[in-house]
C-alpha cells in the first residue's frame, strides 16, 4: 500500500503531506484512521494542522477540513501552491484528465 498521508510532528506544527497520486476517497479514509491516533497525543495541546503536498480543489479541502475539525479541535492551514508555471499547469491537467478517464466508459 502507498503512502497516502505522511505525517510529520514538529514543536509548532504538524504537518500531514499528502501524496500527490493520492484520490480523494483514499485521504478522507485514511485520515479517519490516523486523525484518532493524533487525538491521543494532543490532549489539550491546540498545535496548528498544515497540509501540504497534493493540489487540491475547493470541494477537496473543504471535504478534508471537515473531517480534521470533526476529530480535533486545532487550526487548520492548506499550504497548497499556487503558483501557475507550466510545471503545475501540466499536472493539473494530467489529473484532471486522469479523472474524467475514470468516470467515462
Amino acid at each position: 500500500m502507498k503512502n497516502v498521508i505522511s505525517v510529520q510532528i514538529k514543536k509548532d506544527e504538524t504537518l500531514l503531506k499528502i501524496s500527490e497520486t493520492a484520490e480523494q476517497d483514499e485521504i478522507l479514509k485514511i485520515l479517519n484512521k490516523k486523525l484518532p491516533e493524533l487525538k491521543r497525543l494532543y490532549k489539550e495541546e491546540k498545535t496548528p494542522i498544515r497540509v501540504t503536498g497534493k493540489v487540491l480543489k475547493n470541494k477537496e479541502i473543504d471535504e478534508i477540513q471537515k473531517v480534521i475539525e470533526g476529530k480535533l479541535d486545532v487550526p487548520i492551514e492548506f499550504d497548497m501552491p499556487k503558483a501557475l508555471g507550466l510545471a503545475n499547469i501540466t499536472r493539473t491537467f494530467e489529473q484532471e484528465t486522469r479523472t474524467f478517464r475514470n468516470i467515462l466508459p
